[in-house]
C-alpha cells in the first residue's frame, strides 16, 4: 500500500521528468509558433524544422501537422493577427492612426512611440495598457516577424475605413 509520503515522491519525480526528459506534445502549440514555423519553411524541410523542434525542445510536431498548417496558413494568420489587433487598436486610437499605417511601417511606429505627445488615453491604467501594447506590438509584431511575413500577415489587418479616423 501507498503512503502520501510515497506518492508525493512519485509525483515529484513525474513533474521532474515532464519538466526535463518528456517531450511536448504540441497539439495546441502550432498557433503560436505558426509564424515562426512559416519563416523557418522558406530555407528548410518540413522534416527539419520537425527534428529540429523535437531534438532542440523536446517538441513533438510531426512534418504533416507542419505541411498541414503551412498550406491551411490563413486560419492561423487569423488567429496570429487576433493576437496583435487588440494592441494595435490601442496604439492607433491612442495617435489616431490607422493601424496598418503604422504596423506596416516601423519608422512611423517608432516615431510616434517615441514622440508621446497628443496622446488620446484615459488615466493612469489608459497609460499603462498603452505601455502593454507598445511592448506588444515592438516583441510579436516587429521583433518576431521578418518584413516579408509582416506582409503576409497584413491581409488579416480589418480596413478600418476612410471615415474611422480624421488623423490619416
Amino acid at each position: 500500500m501507498n503512503t502520501n509520503a510515497e506518492l508525493s515522491e512519485v509525483g515529484c519525480n513525474l513533474k521532474r521528468y515532464a519538466e526535463t526528459e518528456a517531450e511536448f506534445s504540441a497539439r495546441g502549440v502550432i498557433n503560436e509558433l505558426f509564424p515562426y514555423i512559416f519563416m523557418a519553411a522558406k530555407r528548410m524541410s518540413t522534416r527539419a524544422i520537425s527534428r529540429w523542434l523535437k531534438d532542440t525542445h523536446k517538441i513533438k510536431l510531426s512534418p504533416v501537422t507542419i505541411a498541414k498548417a503551412l498550406r491551411e496558413a490563413d486560419e492561423h494568420w487569423e488567429t496570429f493577427f487576433e493576437k496583435i489587433e487588440p494592441s494595435a487598436r490601442i496604439f492607433g486610437d491612442a495617435h489616431s492612426v490607422y493601424m496598418r499605417d503604422f504596423l506596416m511601417k516601423y519608422e512611423l511606429f517608432s516615431g510616434l512611440k517615441s514622440s508621446g505627445m497628443n496622446l488620446t488615453l484615459s488615466g493612469e491604467e489608459g497609460h499603462h495598457e498603452y505601455q502593454r501594447a507598445v511592448e506588444i506590438i515592438e516583441k510579436d509584431w516587429f521583433q518576431a516577424l521578418d518584413e516579408s511575413t509582416r506582409e503576409e500577415c497584413a491581409r488579416y489587418i480589418p480596413d478600418e475605413g476612410k471615415n474611422a479616423k480624421s488623423g490619416k
